[in-house]
């Protein structure tokens, strides 16, 4: 699956790659602190593992969910 458009606003949705592995972490954090949740900062363990885990994508049989 290439991409499609998706929504009246024609937002391209699209599987991510290893280069959205900080754009996840940031959004994961942004959603965490949206919920209340104390994140931590840029070197917090768990940030580390979801940009480690996120530059692993390319490998056959890896997902992730965002």
């Amino acid at each position: 699956m290439p991409g499609m458009t998706n929504g009246p606003v024609g937002v391209n949705v699209r599987r991510a790659t290893v280069a959205d592995a900080a754009a996840l972490t940031r959004l994961r954090g942004s959603m965490f602190e949206a919920m209340g949740v104390t994140v931590g900062g840029e070197n917090a363990e768990w940030r580390k593992r979801s940009r480690v885990r996120a530059e692993a994508l390319p490998r056959p049989g890896r997902s992730l969910s965002a």
